[in-house]
């Protein structure tokens, strides 16, 4: 049965792969029949990961899956799921020899409420010892979630006020531990010292969150979120309110993008010789550009059928101004393939 889950992974790994490139190309991947459109890839491929999903939901994964589901349980602190997938391996203990070791303690943990918050106590206040603040506020957080009201007795309250501590000190350090800064390049080298004569210690990626410690000729030592120390330089990072800005514009901007892609979709509709048999590719951010001025350009494709029956492709570009919530076209180009 194992080999039919893995079997039906496969499957369905690579259904996943032609329903996405079938909804680019369908001629790709639908090699039989004249009607090579999306909508039959749909049809198609969707069908067939959804029956591959089912047999997979039946039938059982393979035991190192299930062991290593059962420990990652285990050590993010979800108890009832790790026995759940350990006790379906307990009896392949010759194949993985901590089984037992783990499905007991986390059986004792998850029926003690005492047990399980003195765990999350243990692993919070290492984490804010080594400072990963972050893990700490969410562990502490999750032994405070551990205890019913009709739980807590004079033990309990003991233990509480302890986590209580560690969440206060983990949240205090966060917010003062230093100004927290976001990489603004795509891929921007951490290096041993701040000039471009240091080797590089690794590189980071837009968004990603650093901590600024201090600053020297334009560029900030800081700290990773895994604890590693380096220099960046300065003018590839952008503070907290600059980020969150930059985010809700680039929000603001795709919603706007897909309004127009809509826009420019109906235009073309209305200028096919068949627009019921119109299907167009899904909205992307790269098919419309903003000009400027409350304009747009949108330059995409469609396949529809032609006056002898046949579907053809035919690319377009449309240029839209919005003016109070209506659409002006300003221009219309369309070229069959």
């Amino acid at each position: 049965m194992e080999g039919i889950h893995n079997f039906a992974a496969f499957l369905g790994g690579l259904s996943f792969v032609l329903f996405f490139i079938g909804l680019i190309s369908p001629e790709k991947v639908i090699w039989f029949g004249k009607n090579k459109t999306r909508i039959n890839v749909l049809k198609i491929y969707g069908s067939a990961i959804i029956l591959l999903m089912i047999i997979m939901s039946i039938t059982p994964k393979p035991v190192s899956e299930t062991y290593e589901e059962g420990l990652s349980d285990f050590r993010s602190g979800n108890f009832e799921q790790a026995v759940s997938h350990l006790s379906s391996v307990k009896d392949r203990k010759e194949d993985y020899k901590d089984t037992n070791k783990y499905l007991t303690k986390a059986q004792q943990l998850g029926s003690d409420s005492y047990k399980r918050a003195q765990w999350f106590y243990n692993k919070a206040e290492k984490a804010s010892r080594l400072g990963n603040f972050e893990k700490a506020i969410e562990l502490a957080s999750s032994g405070l979630d551990t205890f019913n009201e009709s739980e807590i007795d004079a033990k309990s309250k003991k233990i509480l006020s302890n986590i209580r501590e560690v969440l206060n000190t983990a949240k205090k350090y966060e917010e003062s531990f230093g100004d927290k800064i976001y990489v603004k390049g795509d891929k921007v080298n951490i290096r041993k010292g701040p000039s471009t004569e240091y080797d590089p210690i690794r590189s980071v990626e837009r968004g990603d969150k650093l901590y600024k410690i201090r600053e020297k000729n334009g560029w900030f030592q800081v700290e990773n979120t895994d604890n590693e120390f380096g220099w960046i330089y300065g003018p590839l990072t952008m503070g907290s309110k600059e980020w969150e800005a930059q985010k809700k514009a680039e929000q603001r901007r795709s919603v706007a993008k897909s309004v127009a892609y809509a826009a420019a979709k109906n235009v073309i509709r209305r200028r096919l010789k068949s627009p019921s048999t119109a299907d167009f590719p899904f909205f992307s951010v790269g098919h419309t550009k903003y000009i400027g001025d409350k304009t747009y350009l949108i330059r995409s494709y469609v396949d529809a059928q032609n006056s002898f029956g046949a579907t053809v492709r035919i690319n377009y570009s449309v240029k839209l101004k919005n003016t109070k919530d209506e659409w002006d076209v300003l221009n219309v180009r369309m070229q069959e393939r």
